[in-house]
Protein backbone atom coordinates (compact mmCIF):
# COMPACT_ATOMS: atom_id res chain seq x y z
CA UNK A 1 0.00 0.00 0.00
CA UNK A 2 1.60 3.46 -0.98
CA UNK A 3 1.57 6.44 0.99
CA UNK A 4 -1.13 7.94 -1.02
CA UNK A 5 -3.15 4.91 -0.37
CA UNK A 6 -2.62 5.18 2.88
CA UNK A 7 -3.39 8.97 2.95
CA UNK A 8 -6.85 7.79 1.56
CA UNK A 9 -7.90 5.13 3.98
CA UNK A 10 -7.42 7.53 7.03
CA UNK A 11 -9.25 10.27 4.86
CA UNK A 12 -11.92 7.31 4.32
CA UNK A 13 -12.33 6.53 7.90
CA UNK A 14 -12.66 10.02 9.29
CA UNK A 15 -15.06 10.85 6.64
CA UNK A 16 -17.33 8.11 8.35
CA UNK A 17 -16.07 5.13 5.45
CA UNK A 18 -16.67 2.01 7.79
CA UNK A 19 -14.76 -0.20 4.82
CA UNK A 20 -11.45 2.05 5.58
CA UNK A 21 -11.89 2.01 9.28
CA UNK A 22 -12.07 -1.91 9.23
CA UNK A 23 -8.91 -1.88 7.44
CA UNK A 24 -7.45 0.16 9.76
CA UNK A 25 -8.60 -2.10 12.63
CA UNK A 26 -7.66 -5.56 10.36
CA UNK A 27 -3.67 -3.46 10.04
CA UNK A 28 -3.41 -2.33 13.56
CA UNK A 29 -5.65 -4.70 16.14
CA UNK A 30 -3.13 -7.76 15.93
CA UNK A 31 -0.41 -5.65 17.66
CA UNK A 32 -3.45 -4.03 19.93
CA UNK A 33 -4.24 -7.03 21.23
CA UNK A 34 -0.84 -8.72 21.46
CA UNK A 35 0.36 -5.19 24.09
CA UNK A 36 -3.22 -6.14 25.73
CA UNK A 37 -2.40 -10.13 26.10
CA UNK A 38 1.00 -8.73 28.29
CA UNK A 39 0.12 -6.28 30.39
CA UNK A 40 -3.82 -7.17 31.17
CA UNK A 41 -4.21 -10.66 30.34
CA UNK A 42 -5.81 -13.33 28.21
CA UNK A 43 -9.14 -12.81 29.26
CA UNK A 44 -9.06 -9.52 29.41
CA UNK A 45 -7.40 -8.40 26.13
CA UNK A 46 -10.18 -8.13 23.36
CA UNK A 47 -12.71 -6.53 25.65
CA UNK A 48 -10.04 -3.29 26.46
CA UNK A 49 -8.90 -3.49 22.97
CA UNK A 50 -13.36 -3.36 21.82
CA UNK A 51 -13.28 -0.05 24.28
CA UNK A 52 -10.19 1.03 22.53
CA UNK A 53 -11.48 0.75 19.27
CA UNK A 54 -14.90 2.81 20.26
CA UNK A 55 -13.13 5.55 21.00
CA UNK A 56 -10.67 5.85 18.52
CA UNK A 57 -14.14 5.37 15.90
CA UNK A 58 -15.62 7.94 18.01
CA UNK A 59 -12.52 10.20 18.14
CA UNK A 60 -11.23 9.70 14.87
CA UNK A 61 -12.18 12.95 13.28
CA UNK A 62 -10.61 14.94 15.36
CA UNK A 63 -6.96 13.03 14.26
CA UNK A 64 -4.58 14.94 12.29
CA UNK A 65 -1.47 13.03 10.93
CA UNK A 66 -0.55 9.92 8.62
CA UNK A 67 -0.40 6.35 9.28
CA UNK A 68 2.09 6.12 11.18
CA UNK A 69 1.11 8.69 14.06
CA UNK A 70 -2.42 6.96 13.68
CA UNK A 71 -0.53 3.80 15.52
CA UNK A 72 0.80 6.15 18.09
CA UNK A 73 -2.76 7.58 18.56
CA UNK A 74 -4.15 4.64 18.97
CA UNK A 75 -1.79 3.13 21.53
CA UNK A 76 -1.92 6.16 23.67
CA UNK A 77 -6.21 5.45 23.50
CA UNK A 78 -5.21 1.80 24.04
CA UNK A 79 -2.80 2.86 27.15
CA UNK A 80 -5.72 4.73 28.47
CA UNK A 81 -8.06 2.20 28.82
CA UNK A 82 -5.52 0.09 29.95
CA UNK A 83 -5.31 2.69 32.74
CA UNK A 84 -9.45 2.64 33.57
CA UNK A 85 -8.99 -1.40 33.21
CA UNK A 86 -6.86 -1.20 36.18
CA UNK A 87 -8.91 1.18 38.22
CA UNK A 88 -12.22 -0.66 37.88
CA UNK A 89 -10.45 -4.34 38.26
CA UNK A 90 -8.82 -2.25 41.66
CA UNK A 91 -12.12 -1.93 42.55
CA UNK A 92 -13.69 -4.71 42.00
CA UNK A 93 -13.73 -7.79 44.68
CA UNK A 94 -11.75 -10.75 43.63
CA UNK A 95 -13.75 -13.75 41.37
CA UNK A 96 -16.73 -11.14 40.99
CA UNK A 97 -16.49 -11.84 37.03
CA UNK A 98 -18.32 -13.92 35.23
CA UNK A 99 -16.87 -16.51 33.16
CA UNK A 100 -18.92 -16.89 29.45
CA UNK A 101 -18.31 -19.71 27.13
CA UNK A 102 -18.55 -19.08 23.13
CA UNK A 103 -19.44 -22.30 21.55
CA UNK A 104 -20.75 -21.23 18.72
CA UNK A 105 -17.20 -19.82 17.59
CA UNK A 106 -15.08 -21.61 14.68
CA UNK A 107 -12.11 -20.46 15.99
CA UNK A 108 -8.84 -22.04 17.76
CA UNK A 109 -9.63 -25.01 19.42
CA UNK A 110 -9.71 -24.86 23.51
CA UNK A 111 -6.63 -26.79 23.93
CA UNK A 112 -5.01 -24.21 21.32
CA UNK A 113 -6.10 -21.66 23.71
CA UNK A 114 -5.04 -22.96 26.51
CA UNK A 115 -1.56 -23.33 25.54
CA UNK A 116 -1.52 -20.45 24.13
CA UNK A 117 -3.12 -18.55 27.24
CA UNK A 118 -0.26 -20.44 29.10
CA UNK A 119 2.27 -19.12 27.21
CA UNK A 120 1.28 -15.61 27.20
CA UNK A 121 0.33 -15.90 31.03
CA UNK A 122 4.45 -16.74 31.82
CA UNK A 123 5.82 -14.41 29.44
CA UNK A 124 3.31 -11.21 30.87
CA UNK A 125 4.10 -12.70 34.24
CA UNK A 126 7.52 -13.17 33.44
CA UNK A 127 7.74 -9.17 32.35
CA UNK A 128 5.63 -8.17 35.28
CA UNK A 129 7.89 -9.43 37.66
CA UNK A 130 10.71 -8.87 36.47
CA UNK A 131 10.69 -5.23 35.06
CA UNK A 132 9.22 -2.04 36.45
CA UNK A 133 5.71 -0.90 34.98
CA UNK A 134 7.41 1.64 32.90
CA UNK A 135 10.09 -0.67 31.74
CA UNK A 136 7.45 -3.11 30.78
CA UNK A 137 5.20 -0.80 28.85
CA UNK A 138 8.02 0.47 27.10
CA UNK A 139 9.28 -3.30 25.72
CA UNK A 140 5.96 -4.11 25.16
CA UNK A 141 4.81 -0.91 23.25
CA UNK A 142 8.53 -1.53 20.81
CA UNK A 143 8.50 -5.03 20.25
CA UNK A 144 4.99 -6.65 20.66
CA UNK A 145 3.36 -3.34 19.66
CA UNK A 146 5.99 -3.01 16.55
CA UNK A 147 5.80 0.93 17.99
CA UNK A 148 8.56 3.16 16.91
CA UNK A 149 10.93 4.72 19.87
CA UNK A 150 9.15 8.19 19.39
CA UNK A 151 6.08 6.60 18.94
CA UNK A 152 6.59 4.81 22.46
CA UNK A 153 7.83 8.48 24.11
CA UNK A 154 4.66 9.55 22.62
CA UNK A 155 2.21 7.40 24.07
CA UNK A 156 4.25 6.91 27.32
CA UNK A 157 4.22 10.49 27.52
CA UNK A 158 7.92 10.77 28.02
CA UNK A 159 11.24 11.73 26.15
CA UNK A 160 12.66 9.79 23.66
CA UNK A 161 16.12 9.51 25.38
CA UNK A 162 14.19 8.33 28.44
CA UNK A 163 12.50 5.56 26.57
CA UNK A 164 15.89 4.30 24.91
CA UNK A 165 16.85 3.76 28.58
CA UNK A 166 14.03 2.15 29.50
CA UNK A 167 13.94 -0.31 26.78
CA UNK A 168 18.21 -0.83 27.30
CA UNK A 169 17.37 -1.06 30.79
CA UNK A 170 14.26 -3.60 30.44
CA UNK A 171 15.67 -5.60 27.63
CA UNK A 172 19.10 -6.04 29.49
CA UNK A 173 16.95 -7.23 32.44
CA UNK A 174 14.84 -9.52 30.83
CA UNK A 175 17.82 -11.38 29.03
CA UNK A 176 19.56 -11.33 32.33
CA UNK A 177 16.89 -13.01 33.99
CA UNK A 178 15.68 -15.66 31.50
CA UNK A 179 16.16 -19.04 32.86
CA UNK A 180 18.04 -21.93 30.86
CA UNK A 181 15.19 -23.74 29.81
CA UNK A 182 13.00 -19.98 28.54
CA UNK A 183 10.11 -18.53 30.28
Amino acid sequence: MGAGDEADLLSGAKAGDAGALAQLWTRHNAAVLRYLRVVVGHDDAEDVAAEAWIDAARNLRRFQGDDDAFGAWLFTIVRRRVIDHRRRQARRPDGAGNLVVDRTSSGPTSDELVQEAMATGRAARFIREALSPDQADAVVLRTLAGLTTSEVASVLAKREGAVRVLLHRGLKRLADRIPEGGV
